[in-house]
């Protein structure tokens, strides 16, 4: 329990406040904690009673490194095939999703959550990972269905935060279901 509830820590850190850590800095983090702890194994802190909190220390800040590094590695948004990470280096022309959830009827359309597989630019298609909350503005002829792909050329909008203080954060939410944009698709 000792070491599993710093990992665990890690984890839940970076569920609440996630940061891309490449992989240079996660490496250096690594590396000063380990040589910290051999230096504390060296010098026999966890052998002098009075010194043990020392090695228990690094031990526990290690743990959370790694639950930490595992949890960040784990976010998608993160990765470098995430079409978010796309949108600022180059013009987007177009994209290409598939639908991943069964529709579901609203009012005016559809409401579905997509996964984007592709993006172009200029210099052709690329493939891409991520996943966006859609309404789907279909034709009379048309019903969306769980599977369809869909082509589209509107830049997916962030979601909007919450208004007011103690209203529903519906950004937080989607952001813990590893949804990040909004789009609206005519169909």
């Amino acid at each position: 329990m000792r070491l599993v509830t710093p990992f665990c820590l890690g984890i839940v850190f970076c569920f609440y406040h996630p940061y891309p850590l490449s992989n240079k800095a996660s490496f250096s983090l690594f590396t000063l904690v380990l040589v910290l702890l051999f230096i504390s194994l060296r010098l026999k802190f966890n052998r002098q009673f009075h010194l043990r909190w020392i090695f228990g220390l690094i031990t526990i800040a290690l743990y959370f490194l790694l639950g930490l590094t595992y949890a960040n590695f784990r976010v998608e948004q993160f990765s470098k095939e995430h079409y978010l990470n796309h949108l600022t280096s180059k013009p987007i022309k177009g994209y290409k999703a598939t639908l991943i959830s069964e529709p579901e009827k609203k009012k005016n359309g559809y409401r579905a959550i997509i996964e984007v597989t592709h993006i172009q630019d200029e210099k052709g298609w690329h493939s891409s990972t991520g996943k966006a909350l859609t309404y789907l503005t279909p034709k009379a002829s048309s019903s969306p269905a769980y599977g369809d792909q869909i082509l589209f050329f509107k830049k997916p909008s962030s979601v909007p935060p919450p208004s007011n203080f103690d209203e529903f954060n519906y950004k937080s939410y989607l952001f813990h279901h590893y949804i990040y944009d909004l789009s609206l698709i005519h169909i």
